[in-house]
């Protein structure tokens, strides 16, 4: 029996008879590789004729084309119904909870999101802010630098007027001496007498006499009972001379001996009692200003008179307790005389009064206007005032001069 007529001819030749161009899937290589499954689609490769087909067994371990291509059996896994109704539950729990975390994240990130945009909205406010708040220092350092060059300008005017007005005052002035020359003065003059004082203790004559000369002139002291020291003459003796002098600075009217005196001190009340404070300082700056530059006779001869009446006081007084010192004593109470005349005259023109404190015998020690005797004593009753304290204030300026006082 022979092959049918289309299995005897060759792949080609059939091919080559057959109606149409062969499609790809029939090309006989394509066949062939459709066994290797390079294709998608099975393709049947044509069936080799009955005249070549090989009749011999197959050689063992080669591949029968013609018969079905076996595989091994895939082991299937045991898996019960329970085991994967758990896994299904224990997937459906993880899903909720993916998707509650992802309902967190979600909602976390809104939030973050409103946050950033709030962050950014007060970001803008504030950097408005910034920027107004530049203009704003511009406009305020603009003005500030305005200001500063008027207070400069200020300044320079003010240096100018002070000096102007300095310079005024020393023209008004009876003296070119201000509180600080003054307190100087007032030092050195006291000083003095302290010196004087101490220069007469070895000439004292009776001391008993002395004492009771003393007890006569200071009634208010209490001086019985007190031993006849040197150092206590001594001390009396420095606070006549001191009272002396006070006397004259603060002595009626402008002026020591002045016959206007009374003519002024009535005018200086009726312009304090008006209130005219600074109209009744003027008048006496001026005064002061025209007596210290008066060279007429009667002003020279009125100052003398009391210049000796003054003198001849202290002079009398001192002569009782130290006679043999007659001519010295006379040369030295002048000198202290012409030095309280001249303070004075210089005290009157200032701008403040220059006051002298009332401290008394008997009053408790005061350590703001009282400095420690000479014993170093700077607690108790003042026994003894030798010098009273000295003030004059004006704002944060002026002085004071302690005063100089025995304790007990």
């Amino acid at each position: 029996m022979s092959a049918p007529v289309d299995y005897q001819q060759s792949p080609a030749s059939y091919a080559a008879t057959r109606p149409g161009p062969m499609s790809a899937t029939e090309n006989p290589s394509n066949n062939r590789n459709s066994y290797s499954g390079t294709n998608r689609e099975p393709v049947l490769a044509p069936a080799v004729p009955v005249h070549q087909r090989s009749t011999s067994p197959t050689p063992p371990g080669s591949v029968d084309v013609t018969s079905p291509i076996s595989s091994p059996e895939r082991v299937k896994p045991k898996v019960t119904f329970d085991e994967l109704k758990a896994k299904y539950k224990s997937l459906k729990r993880e899903k909720r909870e993916l998707e509650f975390k992802t309902e967190q994240l979600t909602s976390q990130a809104h939030r973050n999101a409103a946050t950033i945009e709030t962050l950014q909205q007060q970001y803008l406010e504030s950097e408005k802010l910034r920027e107004e708040r530049d203009i704003d220092y511009e406009r305020l350092q603009q003005r500030l630098e305005q200001v500063q060059i008027r207070l400069d300008s200020r300044e320079q005017e003010y240096d100018r007027l002070q000096a102007n007005f300095i310079t005024h005052m020393k023209a008004i002035r009876a003296t070119d001496d201000d509180l600080s020359t003054i307190r100087t003065k007032l030092a050195n003059l006291h000083g003095s007498v302290a010196q004087f004082s101490m220069g007469l203790k070895k000439h004292i004559g009776d001391k008993s006499k002395a004492m009771k000369a003393f007890a006569r002139t200071f009634p208010q002291v209490d001086l019985n009972g007190q031993d006849q020291e040197a150092n206590i003459i001594m001390h009396l003796t420095e606070k006549l001379v001191n009272e002396a002098l006070i006397n004259i600075y603060i002595s009626f009217g402008v002026y020591p001996g002045l016959s206007i005196n009374t003519a002024y001190n009535e005018l200086h009340t009726w312009m304090l009692n008006r209130g005219a404070d600074d109209a009744a300082l003027r008048l006496k700056q001026q005064l002061c200003y025209i007596i210290a530059r008066d060279r007429s006779p009667e002003t020279k001869s009125e100052i003398a008179v009391a210049h000796k009446l003054l003198s001849d006081q202290l002079f009398t007084a001192l002569l009782e307790v130290y006679p043999s010192m007659e001519s010295i004593m006379r040369s030295k109470i002048d000198k202290f005389i012409d030095k309280a005349f001249d303070l004075s005259l210089a005290m009157r023109g200032q701008e403040v009064d220059v006051k002298v404190l009332l401290i008394k015998e008997g009053d408790a020690f005061d350590p703001r206007t009282t400095a420690a005797d000479y014993k170093g004593v700077a607690e108790g009753t003042v026994k003894l005032v030798i010098c009273p304290p000295f003030e004059a204030i004006e704002g944060d300026h002026g002085f004071l001069l302690p005063a100089k006082v025995i304790c007990s």
